[in-house]
């Protein structure tokens, strides 16, 4: 076991609220929760997706670093920096998908007598249609940088001197 583990163990707050959420979600007749599973299944499929789209987003930061490398024409420099800078818009919306803080947990704690589910419910719908959104504006800025770097490329190709 990791030594330093012992020590930070004994500081940390054991967490019974966490049981008795998996016991609410474990069952499937109560109202909300088949949604409330659905709805973690997007978050984490937009959140898979999104860390793609980020190492995507690092393989195209790592080619504009090779051809700013060179000596590139001052056109194809107004394209490379117009690419970073959708890239880098790209990657910042991602990191809004990939948000590990997810305050919206700590509504529906189970009470006696008393399951917030909806409310729960409620939050989670708006952080899904957020992340959504956020996903599909990170993709298309990441088309757009895409285009761009084809419109350098063949910038580049066309200014080159010929011998």
């Amino acid at each position: 076991m990791f030594v330093p583990w012992r020590w930070i163990s004994r500081r940390m707050d054991d967490k019974p609220v966490i049981t008795e959420k998996a016991a609410l979600y474990s069952d499937d007749t109560a109202a909300g929760v088949k949604e409330i599973k659905f709805i973690y299944n997007i978050l984490g499929i937009l959140d898979s997706k999104a860390s793609a789209l980020m190492q995507f987003d690092g393989i195209l930061l790592a080619v504009l670093a090779i051809v700013a490398g060179s000596s590139a024409p001052y056109c194809v420099w107004l394209v490379l920096v117009g690419v970073a800078l959708l890239v880098f818009l790209s990657i910042a919306s991602c990191i809004c998908i990939i948000d590990v803080s997810w305050p919206f947990l700590a509504i529906a704690v189970p009470s006696p007598g008393q399951r917030h589910i909806d409310e729960e419910l409620r939050e989670l719908r708006k952080v899904m249609h957020f992340r959504e959104g956020a996903y599909r504006g990170a993709w298309f800025l990441s088309a757009l940088a895409m285009i761009l770097m084809f419109i350098g490329a063949v910038l580049f190709v066309a200014v080159q001197p010929r011998h």
